[in-house]
């Protein structure tokens, strides 16, 4: 127990090193509503320029009868996660319900013990090796070039290894680099053979034809920790498929909106989503294929994009002119009960918090709970609707809601009004450290973990599948 706890505030001192640049980290809720209060945004950058009179509120469309999932797009891979989280401490080895309550581990593709796979991998993770020129090799090739995730049907490239030199060699870093967007960048400021920033990496890829492909980019934030494998740490990924994979933080593609020179990043070491200066160099992981669990193409009203729309119901929020809406409302319906179905996911969440109620989730307080009460509150909700299956999301499924062009909440505030800012409890417990569960920062969109009977805010979801209130 006194190494784990060694090795865990290790990791909460890194944490602090690394987001010390970063404008907006998981603070108390006290200095919460002081910083609120006195931000300000990025000049030129922020949607609050337009201070027009509000026009007429967005009204999110109802599902006719019962939502269902016939308009389910986008498939995801599920946490990894196998074992349940017990309270206050320890995990259990198996997922057998001891703990009392529907836990991740119950829920989603790793649950499937009958799963069919196109091709392997751990957990309900199904990837292909690829060739040097993209062509499907058998799960025992003792050498690939590239992975085909069968789930999201992305193509990922995989490292060499470290220190042995070549363009993907695994222990090369860059800084962020996109020449649209100037001041949010930084050229040539990593550690590899030549020109080492994000930009140059990909045209290196792309001018090789790494796998054959020539469409190489960066992935965006809900991808790249879509392959996140949370049963797993150090890395945290399905190592079969992606050797060499570095502990550190991997650039996406987004830029952390309120932040000027700040940008995403995914770190495999134990799942963590934080932002970080373009100028810091980071590990590259790039993607080819069409933009999964990413709302570009949704259409967007000129009234949903009016920032005196959107702070009716989310005070402070603030969104970029240069990023597209990922969440707007047309992704989203209402059953009769006003819960909401996300076509893009296929799940169904409560439009409030735990604590609030009322069409615009003003009634009453939200609540704050330890990971145990967190259960037992979404058990009550199943306790009084006889067939309902209400849970706590996992950690991805927190991510893939989020809404990339906004801050304070990163939420749709006409699908999730009056959201308070702070941390929510995902049902995905640590694998690492056993007196952990991870959170969602609804303020930000920062992924971290905390002990488990620290209180967080508690929003239930379910399954398209299970549409009794």
């Amino acid at each position: 127990m006194r190494d784990m706890n060694s090795q865990k505030a290790l990791s909460v001192l890194l944490l602090l090193a690394f987001t010390s640049a970063c404008k907006y980290e998981p603070v108390s809720e006290n200095t919460q509503a002081q910083s609120s209060n006195n931000s300000t945004s990025p000049a030129g950058n922020s949607q609050n320029a337009n201070t027009t009179a509000p026009l007429p509120p967005i009204e999110v469309a109802k599902c006719d009868g019962e939502c269902t999932c016939d308009e389910f797009s986008s498939p995801y891979n599920d946490t990894g996660v196998t074992f349940a989280g017990d309270y206050p401490e320890t995990n259990l080895a198996s997922c057998d319900l001891q703990s009392g309550f529907n836990q991740d581990c119950s829920n989603g593709r790793d649950s499937m013990t009958d799963l069919a796979k196109t091709g392997t991998g751990n957990a309900s993770f199904d990837y292909t090796k690829l060739d040097t020129q993209g062509q499907p090799l058998s799960v025992n090739a003792a050498q690939w070039q590239c992975v085909r995730d069968n789930v999201t049907g992305l193509v990922w490239e995989v490292k060499s290894p470290g220190n042995t030199g070549g363009i993907q060699d695994s222990s090369f870093s860059y800084s962020w680099y996109d020449e649209s967007l100037p001041d949010y960048s930084t050229a040539d400021n990593g550690e590899c053979d030549d020109n080492c920033d994000s930009q140059s990496y990909l045209n290196k890829l792309n001018t090789q034809k790494v796998c054959g492909f020539d469409d190489w980019r960066l992935p965006n934030k809900i991808e790249l920790q879509d392959l996140v494998h949370y049963g797993n740490s150090q890395p945290s990924i399905d190592r079969d498929f992606f050797p060499n994979t570095q502990v550190g933080f991997y650039w996406t593609q987004n830029i952390d909106t309120d932040d000027t020179n700040s940008v995403w990043s995914v770190g495999f070491g134990t799942g963590r989503v934080a932002g970080g200066l373009s100028s810091e160099p980071k590990y590259i992981r790039a993607v080819r294929g069409e933009q999964n669990l990413y709302g570009i193409g949704e259409v967007v009203s000129e009234a949903e994009k009016l920032i005196t729309n959107r702070q009716v119901f989310a005070g402070n929020q603030r969104c970029s002119e240069r990023v597209s809406f990922s969440a707007p409302s047309t992704r989203y319906l209402q059953d009769e009960q006003g819960n909401v179905f996300d076509k893009q996911t296929g799940l169904i969440w409560k439009r409030c918090v735990a604590g609030l109620s009322g069409s615009e989730c003003k009634d009453g307080s939200a609540e704050q709970l330890d990971w145990q009460q967190a259960y037992e509150y979404v058990a009550k909700l199943n306790d009084a609707n006889t067939g309902s299956q209400w849970r706590l999301p996992s950690i991805k499924e927190l991510q893939a809601n989020n809404e990339l062009a906004c801050e304070e909440p990163a939420l749709n505030p006409f699908v999730f009004p009056n959201v308070p800012m702070g941390q929510v409890w995902s049902g995905t417990p640590h694998n690492k450290f056993e007196d952990s569960s991870y959170n969602y920062e609804y303020r930000n969109s920062i992924i971290f973990y905390n002990n488990r009977t620290v209180k967080h805010y508690v929003h239930a979801v379910k399954n398209c599948a299970a549409n009794s209130q």
